[in-house]
């Protein structure tokens, strides 16, 4: 089954964010108000050195590089004002890109995240009016612009894909008649186990074991089609007939003929062997779709009893259970891949 992506904040990451982003709030807010006194709230100055003392002091980088810092986002911020962006907007993609290195593309997540995060919380100052108070916006504007912290905090990983069982009206289209009935009960049961389930893990596990129900009907199907184009009877009496021309032949036949007569009677054998090998992949497939069906009539008693008594209410050996569905899937893939390198060779 294909793994999906997931993003996720860990536990230990959260704190560090929430401390990191409060650094920058509490540090970009008192440069604010402070510079309030000796500029304008709308110069690209004041956003640029507000921003860049509050990146700072959430992520510090080595002492000798502060001042560096500092010139790089207020001159950053000059330059992007000069150009007609916002120097709110200006400041916050400046100071995302020093708090997301190294990486250009933790980088480039920073500083979109810490733009958009300044911009909407200049509008948000502009709609309340606090936009004319220095420490009251660059409050405001600092908790916006300290979003730039989030990307680098994030970490995506691949989990497997939930699995859904499918309607009864695809279960019809997909399979004929003598392949629906456990396929069909099979759904009726994941419905209820569904609404009966103590926690999602199980459901999605009592899920997945009635998917493979109707994964093996599908492959029973394909199988009962390829056994039906090989009849034992019609190969031999082929074979036979094509020994007896060969014992008939008077004289010394002709050596091509004779060649031919036995790689036909050899392929005729690996028909039969190919047959057999369908055959007893097909009993495979239909005693594990027995045995999954079973589990899932088992699982609701289960559950219809715990509602009674206390005690389990997880379906017991569902892991294993899983395990063994599994462990077939990988097993016919593997047969497959082997016998396709033996094709090649």
């Amino acid at each position: 089954m294909k793994p999906e992506p997931v993003v996720s904040l860990e536990p230990l990451a959260a704190r560090s964010l929430a401390r990191a982003e409060a650094s920058w709030i509490v540090i970009s807010a008192v440069t604010a108000g402070v510079l309030g006194f000796a500029m304008t709230t709308a110069s690209p100055t004041f956003w640029g050195v507000a921003a860049a003392m509050g990146a700072i002091a959430a992520r510090p980088p080595r002492v000798y590089l502060l001042p560096f810092a500092v010139l790089f986002v207020v001159s950053c911020t000059v330059l992007l004002a000069s150009l007609g962006v916002s120097p709110v907007v200006a400041s916050g993609l400046a100071a995302g890109v020093i708090v997301g290195l190294p990486g250009w593309r933790r980088t480039f997540e920073s500083a979109c995240a810490g733009a958009l995060g300044a911009a909407l919380a200049w509008a948000l100052a502009s709609e309340i009016g606090a936009a004319g108070s220095a420490l009251a916006a660059g409050a405001i504007v600092a908790v916006g612009t300290s979003m730039a912290l989030l990307p680098p905090a994030l970490r995506f990983h691949a989990r497997p894909r939930r699995v859904h069982m499918p309607s009864d009206d695809v279960i019809r289209i997909s399979l004929t008649e003598p392949y629906r009935a456990p396929v069909l009960q099979a759904g009726r049961l994941e419905h209820q186990l569904s609404l009966e389930a103590p926690d999602s893990t199980t459901r999605d596990g009592l899920t997945e074991v009635a998917h493979w129900v109707w994964q093996l009907g599908l492959t029973l199907q394909a199988l009962d089609k390829d056994i039906a184009t090989i009849v034992p009877e019609e190969v031999l009496v082929r074979r036979e007939a094509l020994l007896a021309e060969g014992a008939g032949d008077e004289g010394a036949p002709d050596p091509f003929v004779r060649e031919r007569q036995r790689g036909t009677a050899d392929h005729l054998d690996r028909l039969l062997e190919h047959r057999g090998v369908l055959v007893r992949e097909r009993a495979r497939s239909a005693s594990l779709q027995g045995y999954a069906l079973a589990y899932l009539e088992e699982a609701r008693a289960g559950l219809a009893v715990a509602r009674l008594l206390p005690g389990e209410h997880t379906p017991e050996a569902l892991g294993s259970v899983l395990e063994r569905l599994r462990e077939h899937a990988a097993d016919r893939s593997n047969r497959r891949d082997a016998a396709r390198e033996l094709a090649r060779g």
